[in-house]
């Protein structure tokens, strides 16, 4: 009888270890909120929306530099789709300062530094011209930084991002 409970506590054990490394293996881990962070500044400046999105929950809120709140994932990308048809190029380098996961839930903050470049007006046509004009235009650069915070959640052994803000240093004035 002694020989048989051994050895059923020993499969018993050796169960338990299987199924305890199998959660381990599945936990979420600093290194997957990383990769979200280089996915969505990837996405972020090629501008592929698509991608972009494919990183937010459907409950997603963002609150840009403004002080609005845009909950949902269709407004978050009607946001990014404007600022991406308004620009010509856009370009964020993200500098992650602390990043913290623990169970289910998770966060990245940094900092952040954003080029935003739209072209300017183009004439068309046919246009007669007396005396003397001049045209000056082409694009405007617009660059911000600030500080950032992500707060993500595991679900479906993905990470998302459930809420975003960010902050804006006042811009200087080129001399």
């Amino acid at each position: 009888m002694r020989k048989k409970t051994g050895r059923k506590l020993e499969i018993l054990f050796c169960l338990l270890v299987s199924v305890g490394s199998t959660f381990a293996v599945a936990q979420p881990s600093k290194e997957g909120i990383e990769k979200v962070r280089e996915e969505w500044t990837k996405s972020f400046n090629s501008k592929n929306l698509t991608k972009l999105m494919s990183l937010y929950a459907d409950d997603a809120a963002i609150m840009p530099p403004t002080g609005e709140r845009i909950v949902g994932k269709e407004k978050v990308a009607a946001y990014f789709k404007q600022l991406f048809d308004s620009a010509t190029a856009v370009d964020a380098k993200v500098a992650s300062e602390s990043i913290y996961a623990a169970g289910e839930l998770g966060y990245d903050s940094g900092t952040y530094e954003q080029t935003v470049t739209r072209s300017g007006a183009m004439i068309s046509g046919n246009v007669a011209i007396s005396g003397n004009v001049k045209i000056q235009g082409g694009g405007s650069r617009s660059i911000s930084s600030g500080s950032y915070l992500v707060v993500l959640k595991y679900k479906s052994n993905n990470w998302l991002i459930v809420e975003q803000a960010s902050t804006q240093k006042p811009q200087q004035s080129a001399p």
